[in-house]
């Protein structure tokens, strides 16, 4: 039997030749997955990406109001699933015109779902901007200020319990603030804003190459560490303060 073999493999009903041609076929795979990774990495790398206007819009969203940050969290949203699509522009297609107000995708409603069934961003992206969008209406509808019920930032805070926790770990803050906070609210908003950032640019280039995601994200792309970052680091800030 071959060295090495992975276990499910190796207790597999079969014999040692057949075995052994899986794990070759399986170690192929994801040497090549591997070495798709690290081109990914290199192509995105050069995507001519903003960086420091995104970093501008969340030092504005960090210091709004709490209205103001759905507001202009949704916006910059939006912008970055535009430039996503445009990014991915072929000729027959025309996404100019599809992104217009009439389009199949004018809307930030209409990109965010589309985005999602195209499998350009995941479903805790989906769930988060399609809550926040929920909410952004209601504000910018309204007459009067409206802040976030409390209801409200429960649920949305819910979607995003996980970056919570990994924030409290990671920045060796102490857990003793209100979870449904609307600090805890805007701090989860940067993080979520810098993760729809390097998704939007990673995953249309995994989907293409057909590597899967964890793949890239095991490669630490340079993308996701620098756009991470900026997020990551004031919501700490945020938190820190609580």
């Amino acid at each position: 039997m071959m060295k090495n073999m992975d276990k499910d493999i190796a207790d597999l009903k079969l014999d040692d030749v057949e075995k052994t041609a899986i794990q070759v076929y399986r170690n192929y795979t994801k040497a090549f997955q591997r070495r798709r990774a690290e081109l990914i990495d290199k192509e995105t790398s050069q995507i001519d990406f903003d960086y420091d206007h995104f970093e501008l819009e969340l030092s504005q969203l960090e210091n709004a109001s709490i209205e103001n940050s759905v507001l202009a969290c949704i916006a910059i949203a939006d912008e970055l699933l535009k430039a996503m699509f445009l990014r991915d522009d072929r000729a027959r297609l025309q996404i100019k015109s599809l992104l217009g107000p009439l389009g199949p995708i004018g809307d930030f409603n209409k990109r965010l779902k589309i985005a999602s069934l195209a499998g350009f961003i995941d479903e805790n992206d989906l769930v988060f901007f399609d809550e926040l969008r929920k909410m952004r209406n209601r504000i910018a509808h309204s007459t009067q200020p409206r802040p976030p019920k409390p209801s409200e930032l429960e649920k949305i805070n819910s979607v995003s319990s996980e970056w919570l926790n990994a924030l409290i770990t990671e920045g060796e803050i102490s857990d003793d603030f209100d979870h449904n906070s609307p600090d805890v609210f805007r701090s989860l908003m940067l993080v979520q804003l810098s993760k729809l950032a390097w998704g939007t640019l990673l995953r249309p280039y995994a989907l293409k190459a057909q590597v899967p995601f964890e793949i890239i994200i095991e490669k630490q792309p340079t993308v996701l560490k620098r756009l991470s970052k900026l997020g990551v680091k004031r919501a700490i800030n945020i938190l820190s303060d609580k």
